[in-house]
């Protein structure tokens, strides 16, 4: 997991210079959710369950049959027409139904809370990238401020 946000932490200072990088905490949730390989699949794999769940529980489809007899001997036949439907004497498929919207329910809060901790942690590289970014410019500053510092120096030195 967080091979992942080192990754997008790496991305995201490869693709454009330091300066040029710009991140807002406000538009890291949103980022998170939308570039996240594996919170897209288990979304997916959410819907497929909840395609799975509205096809449980329902009766299977109804049989047609078709016969026809002919007897020879005495030039006889019969035809025979029939429409099956099995009925279940259990409650095994409305059980079946409750179980799976209970497992679709279970996996879609697994998801939510994978997902709030994959934007905490997010929200923390963020962090620490502006908290080092602003330690880099005041970096800059101080080296700037003390080669000025020398330059004064130097200069008083050759005066004196």
């Amino acid at each position: 997991m967080l091979k992942h946000f080192c990754f997008l932490s790496i991305l995201l200072l490869s693709t454009a210079s330091p300066a040029a990088v710009t991140i807002r905490l406000d538009d890291v949730p949103k980022r998170v959710l939308q570039h996240n390989p594996d919170l897209k699949a288990a979304r997916f794999r959410i819907d497929e369950a909840r395609g799975r769940v509205m096809q449980a529980g329902r009766l299977s489809n109804p049989e047609a049959g078709f016969e026809l007899k002919h007897d020879p001997r005495f030039e006889e036949g019969n035809l025979g027409v029939s429409l099956d439907q099995k009925f279940p004497l259990t409650a095994r498929l409305r059980l079946e139904k409750a179980l799976s919207e209970k497992a679709v329910a279970a996996a879609e809060l697994e998801v939510r809370n994978a997902e709030r901790g994959r934007i905490a942690e997010a929200q923390t590289l963020a962090v620490k990238l502006l908290s080092l970014d602003q330690q880099r410019a005041m970096r800059q500053k101080q080296s700037a401020l003390a080669g000025e510092l020398t330059d004064f120096i130097s200069k008083r030195a050759d005066k004196g």
